[in-house]
């Protein structure tokens, strides 16, 4: 006697709710090859669910397994992933409670980061004068009682006052991590002027997380040569959103929102990975995942990847996507899972609304901060926009 088991979707992950059927198909058969009457096997309790059988077998919690499958002494295994859909705890986020904001500001785009007391701490840009001479300093709050409300805690950097210089515009999108070279942290983010250096990204450190100075250099190129472009073409703008880690070999990993080094290059961001050994200097790897892997609603760019570890060995990542081609398209937050952080499988919508536009996204543990616009107008066309901090509890079980 012997067992044939396997699941039904052939998707690498699978995305189950939860208390919901897994999909295992399970046949018994006995010394000939044939099937044996209505046997229904049964399967070991495991990390994924309870003792069941093959046809009932239902998922408690996300994770990777090996279910064991018997029946008479025939045992069959099923090596299984699954992730259970997160639950948002409002369908279009909830306002944030700021205690003030900075004169004539508009919040542009928001990261999130604990610091070392704790503290959930929000690095917004402030755009200003966007019709005029716009720019853009970063500003940061902070919440002492896990994200319910912020204080402002003031400037972090500032744009340059030479507008036609790599930092002419302003600066956004934040990563902070320890410094591999000296005691302290590294502040990784975006800067850029549209009509001189284009996107890239730059690098402050700080012994003591609240005052950070700029480093020299540039961290993250937009050109094939490493130079900052200035009066050409700047094929590959880089730095919308980034996540950096350490992985087990010791190189470092930001996953970013930055265009697919191509030629001719496209007008779009992708999620896209860069390496380095020493923090400094930093080398294009290749794209993660990429608005070819979405459907319409999500094909004219994808952007700030946030990602948490939510059960071992599986991955969630949080982003940003539209279909800003669309006169009508809309502003978006997505979410996609991996087992390894190179190959990413698309879950599906996480935040959307018919008359509101989702941009930027930002996790610590299970608070989510992002960009609203609540003004209705068809985004990406010209139109001003009404953007405010909001946020939503992302549960993952």
């Amino acid at each position: 006697m012997r067992i044939e088991a396997r699941l039904v979707s052939t998707q690498p992950i699978q995305n189950v709710a939860q208390g919901g059927l897994l999909g295992l198909e399970c046949k018994v058969l006995d010394q000939d090859g044939l099937p044996v009457g209505a046997v229904d096997p049964a399967v070991t309790a495991s990390r994924i669910g309870p003792a069941a059988t093959c046809s009932t077998f239902r998922v408690a919690n996300s994770g990777l397994d090996t279910l064991v499958i018997s029946n008479s002494g025939a045992i069959a295994r099923v090596p299984v992933t699954v992730a259970i859909p997160p639950h948002v705890s409002s369908p279009q986020g909830e306002f944030l409670a700021v205690d003030s904001v900075p004169s004539g500001a508009i919040p542009w785009v928001v990261s999130a980061r604990r610091n070392g007391r704790g503290e959930i701490e929000l690095y917004v840009a402030g755009l200003v004068d966007p019709s005029g001479s716009p720019f853009e300093d970063l500003h940061r709050y902070v919440s002492d009682d896990n994200g319910t409300t912020f204080r402002y805690d003031g400037v972090v950097l500032s744009h340059d006052s030479v507008q036609c210089s790599p930092m002419g515009f302003g600066m956004e999108n934040v990563a902070v991590v320890p410094r591999a070279e000296a005691p302290g942290w590294r502040l990784y983010f975006s800067g850029g002027q549209f009509d001189c250096y284009g996107w890239q990204v730059f690098s402050a450190v700080s012994t003591d997380e609240r005052t950070w100075t700029i480093e020299p250099g540039t961290r993250l190129s937009n050109t094939a040569d490493g130079q900052p472009a200035q009066d050409g073409p700047i094929p590959w703008p880089v730095g919308e959103g980034m996540v950096v880690d350490q992985t087990a070999g010791g190189a470092w990993r930001m996953l970013v929102g930055g265009a697919e080094h191509i030629l001719p290059n496209e007008n779009k961001f992708q999620i896209v990975e860069w390496t380095s050994s020493d923090q400094l200097n930093w080398t294009y790897a290749d794209t993660v995942f990429t608005t070819r892997q979405m459907p319409p609603e999500g094909q004219a760019s994808i952007y700030s990847p946030t990602i948490r570890e939510f059960a071992p060995g599986l991955w969630r990542m949080i982003f940003a996507g539209d279909n800003r081609d669309d006169p009508n398209g809309r502003g978006r937050l997505w979410s996609a899972v991996s087992t390894d952080m190179r190959s990413w499988q698309l879950e599906g919508m996480l935040l959307h609304a018919d008359q509101s536009d989702y941009y930027y996204s930002s996790l610590v543990d299970d608070f989510l901060v992002f960009i609203r616009d609540d003004s209705g107008l068809p985004p990406f066309q010209g139109n001003p926009y009404l953007h405010r901090l909001a946020s939503a509890r992302v549960t993952m079980p």
